[in-house]
C-alpha cells in the first residue's frame, strides 16, 4: 500500500514537473518573438530548463542536454563578466557530466533512470559549513581578478559545485543546493537584466523544488523495496 501511494505521488509530481517546463518554454519563445530577444539566449534558456527537468526525473538523457547547455551558457556568462560561472562550467561542470554519467550507470533504477539516496544529517551540516567558508574565500578571489557581483557569483559557483558532486553520487539533498543556486541566479540576472535568463532561473527554482520531491519519493521507494526484499 505504501509503495502504491509513493507511485501515485510520483506520477502527480511528474505531471507538475513537465507542465511547468512546457509553460516556461512557451513563455520564453513568445517573449523572444514579441520583443525580438536574443535567440542565442533563448537556446540557453530552453536547454537549461530541459536539462534540470530531466535531472529531476533521474533521466540519463539529462547529461547530453547538460553538455549542450554548458557549451552555450559560458558565452552568455562571459559577456556579463560572471567569471565564477565561466570557470565553474568550463573546468568543473563539463567534465563532471561525463564522470556522473558513468557513476550513474552503476546504479540504474530502469533503463533510463537512476536510484537516489540520502545524506546523514551530520554530513549535511559539515557540507553547509564548508560551503560558507568557500563562498567568502572565492568571492575575494573573484574581486581580485575584476569580476562583477563577486559574492553573489561566488555563492552561485560554490553551491553549484557541491550540488554537482551530490548529483554525481545520487544524493537527494543536492536539490536544496540547486534551489539556492537558482534563487541566487534570479538575483544575478536581475542585475544584468536579461529576461530570458531570469525566466530560466525562475523555472529552474520551481523544477528544483519538484526535483527534491521526486528524489525523496524515489529514495523512500528504494528503502521500502529493500525492506520488503529482506522480509521475504
Amino acid at each position: 500500500m505504501k509503495l502504491m501511494d509513493s507511485i501515485n505521488k510520483l506520477n502527480i509530481n511528474k505531471l507538475l514537473l513537465y507542465s511547468s517546463l512546457s509553460i516556461s518554454i512557451i513563455i520564453a519563445i513568445v517573449l523572444t518573438f514579441v520583443y525580438k530577444l536574443d535567440w542565442f539566449n533563448l537556446l540557453v534558456c530552453i536547454s537549461g530548463v530541459l536539462y534540470l527537468a530531466l535531472l529531476a526525473d533521474r533521466n540519463f538523457i539529462n547529461f547530453l542536454i547538460g553538455i549542450i547547455n554548458v557549451t552555450i551558457y559560458v558565452v552568455v556568462a562571459y559577456k556579463f563578466k560572471l567569471f565564477g560561472e565561466v570557470i565553474f562550467y568550463c573546468f568543473f561542470d563539463l567534465p563532471m557530466a561525463f564522470i556522473s554519467y558513468f557513476l550513474w550507470r552503476k546504479h540504474k533504477d530502469t533503463k533510463l533512470t537512476v536510484k537516489s539516496r540520502s545524506l546523514k544529517l551530520s554530513t549535511w551540516l559539515i557540507i553547509v559549513g564548508i560551503c560558507s567558508v568557500a563562498v567568502f574565500a572565492y568571492g575575494l578571489f573573484l574581486k581580485f581578478i575584476g569580476g562583477e557581483n563577486v559574492f553573489i557569483d561566488a555563492l552561485s559557483t560554490v553551491v553549484s559545485t557541491v550540488a554537482t558532486l551530490l548529483m554525481a553520487f545520487r544524493y537527494k539533498e543536492q536539490w536544496f543546493m540547486w534551489i539556492v543556486v537558482y534563487v541566487v541566479s534570479i538575483i544575478m540576472w536581475c542585475f544584468a537584466f536579461d529576461v530570458l535568463m531570469i525566466i530560466m532561473s525562475v523555472e529552474c527554482t520551481i523544477i528544483s523544488i519538484l526535483g527534491y520531491v521526486e528524489w525523496k519519493i524515489n529514495t523512500k521507494k528504494q528503502l521500502n523495496l529493500a525492506t520488503e526484499t529482506k522480509q521475504e
